[in-house]
């Protein structure tokens, strides 16, 4: 749960970027479970969007230094700049498009149907992120990504972190649609509790790709 500072940092990105906490928050669970310390040992991700410490040290931050900042701080300072700059190269609808933004967001342009591929097998980014792929086409889609945000946007502390949000304006938060793709969740279900369990850690930061 993100304390009142992070809630309203969340807002702050709503105002800027036009990403609802509804939005947002799946993504940032998915990446980890809304947590500032949140890091894989031997990974080089770190915080609430897993941001790789070589942008962190780009902007000269150290990552162990990061790892320190408040919730809101890392809001703010990194996680609205990072989603900003990806927003230059294409449209961030929805958590899907967010979460494609978190992975590539240079071909984030690309993203305009369940069937957009962010990654296809083989590659690097395909082989780091192969859990997303739901149905085991061999490519992660849109699609694939709408129904695991989907599923993480039904979790309780999903639910209770966008009701928090939405609470400290004093309003009732809106049903929240991360998936534009209707289906079973059978296979979701054990998707996102391997997501919750730590695979979420290995999504591949773009810039290390491109």
């Amino acid at each position: 749960m993100l304390d009142a500072a992070a809630l309203a940092a969340l807002w702050q990105i709503d105002a800027q970027l036009g990403i609802p906490p509804e939005t947002s928050v799946p993504v940032l669970y998915l990446e980890s479970t809304l947590s500032p310390t949140a890091h894989r040992s031997g990974a080089d991700f770190y915080g609430l969007n897993q941001i790789s410490g070589r942008w962190l040290r780009a902007s000269g931050v150290q990552p162990s230094d990061y790892l320190a900042w408040s919730a809101s701080d890392q809001l703010l300072r990194t996680v609205l700049p990072y989603w900003r700059w990806a927003e230059a190269y294409g449209p961030i609808s929805d958590a899907g498009t967010l979460m494609w933004a978190q992975l590539a967001p240079g071909t984030l342009a690309q993203a305009t149907s369940d069937d957009s591929v962010v990654y296809a097998s083989p590659s690097a980014g395909y082989d780091a992120n192969k859990w997303l792929d739901v149905d085991g086409s061999g490519a992660i889609e849109l699609g694939d990504l709408r129904k695991v945000l989907s599923g993480i946007s039904s979790k309780a502390p999903v639910r209770a972190t966008v009701a928090a949000a939405y609470a400290q304006r004093g309003v009732t938060p809106p049903v929240a649609v991360a998936s534009r793709t209707s289906g079973s969740n059978v296979l979701l279900a054990a998707l996102v509790t391997a997501a919750a369990a730590g695979a979420v850690y290995v999504a591949t930061d773009p810039r290390t790709l491109r």
